[in-house]
């Protein structure tokens, strides 16, 4: 599925943000988050599923990064090691 495609735009997207704003009209905000994360792994699953695990890595490594730096505590220098090696990581991931 790609964005241009009528798949996308007649179907997925409003699917998507319908039921995203809904959660949130209900004040659910959590799993308004997690539907926006279900569906954009559905959506990169329609390319190739056997990326999956690559995707999944990545959510994993970002995220763990992402709560770390946020993190107080720890030192600028150290903030910036793990900023760089999150990215390299990142950049690794892609080839």
């Amino acid at each position: 599925m790609l964005f241009a495609s009528f798949e996308y735009i007649f179907l997925f997207l409003p699917a998507t943000v319908f039921v995203y704003f809904y959660l949130v009209k209900t004040r659910n905000v959590l799993a308004a988050r997690v539907s926006l994360l279900c569906s954009s792994v559905v959506f990169y699953s329609f390319w190739d599923p056997s990326y999956l695990s690559l995707l999944f890595l990545s959510i994993a490594v970002n995220f763990t990064a992402g709560a770390a730096l946020q993190e107080e505590g720890r030192s600028l220098a150290h903030k910036k090691k793990l900023l760089i090696f999150a990215i390299a990581a990142n950049l690794l991931m892609l080839g």
